[in-house]
């Protein structure tokens, strides 16, 4: 299990392949058990992709290591054209920094899997699991944060989505309206997603209906005080309140309030 910080991932000065390096770096260097290895930019290609004998990849590979350890993300020392010496405090975490657990074999499976915007789906991940709760287990962030981080359109992270769910690494709930975000989380934790995503989606429903109810009621006095509400509106406050009145009869002595005289809006309309 791989653990990463949370602001890594969502720091706009660390590039989609920086990150892809850094965390194959990660995967292929970490180790409580000693304090620093050697390794190569070869054996880092190899660990992401499965082979190392690509001289583009080799060239973004190595312009990305510069990057990390010139922005201060990667503590290393050069040992020759070849080999370099990582330390392990390059990875420690800080005690208040927030962060996410993602298995290797899973990122894997991405790399494998996708070929089109690599980095970009790769980072796409990442962030989805940084916005996890650890709790619940969801997520429930809007996708125009994430389009904002990734700089690309919320259509986009829409068609991520759609790809890291065939390949079962997530599972989605998508609501039925368009104020609500989808509820988000683990492929293996599809129960828990799908229970919260339907508690979200009831609970906005819900609140759609009180603010309804307000509205209305709020017409209905707005006509009782005298506003010219046209024949149409008339008919339509009517309509609502006239099912208000059949809900507050339903509840009978536990009715907040009493049901309310409609026979001022039946004669305006039949005027």
């Amino acid at each position: 299990m791989l653990v990463l910080p949370n602001e890594l991932v969502r720091d706009p000065n660390i590039t989609d392949q920086e990150l892809f390096v850094y965390v194959f770096t990660k995967v292929l260097t970490y180790s409580t058990n000693y304090e620093s290895c050697m390794f190569s930019v070869t054996e880092v290609m190899d660990q992401a992709y499965g082979e190392s004998s690509s001289h583009s990849t080799y060239d973004r590979f190595s312009s990305a290591f510069k990057s990390l350890i010139a922005k201060g993300y990667l503590r290393i020392r050069k040992v020759n054209k070849q080999a370099w010496y990582i330390f392990m405090e390059t990875f420690a975490l800080d005690e208040d920094e927030s962060y996410f657990k993602v298995e290797p074999e899973d990122l894997r499976l991405l790399v494998d899997s996708i070929k089109k915007n690599r980095a970009t789906v790769f980072r796409y991940y990442l962030l989805l699991l940084s916005t996890i709760n650890l709790k619940t287990k969801v997520g429930f962030y809007d996708r125009t944060w994430f389009a904002n981080i990734l700089n690309i359109t919320p259509n986009t992270v829409g068609n991520y989505t759609q790809q890291l769910e065939k390949l079962k690494l997530i599972s989605v709930y998508r609501s039925a309206d368009f104020t609500t975000s989808n509820t988000y989380g683990l492929y293996v934790d599809s129960e828990r997603v799908r229970t919260e995503g339907a508690k979200r989606s009831k609970g906005r429903e819900l609140s759609a209906a009180s603010n309804m109810k307000r509205r209305y009621v709020q017409m209905y006095q707005n006509f009782m005080n005298g506003y010219d509400y046209n024949i149409v509106q008339l008919q339509d406050i009517y309509e609502h309140m006239k099912w208000r009145n059949e809900e507050l009869a339903k509840l009978g002595d536990k009715a907040r309030g009493e049901v309310y005289d409609l026979s001022p809006l039946i004669a305006k309309i039949k005027a």
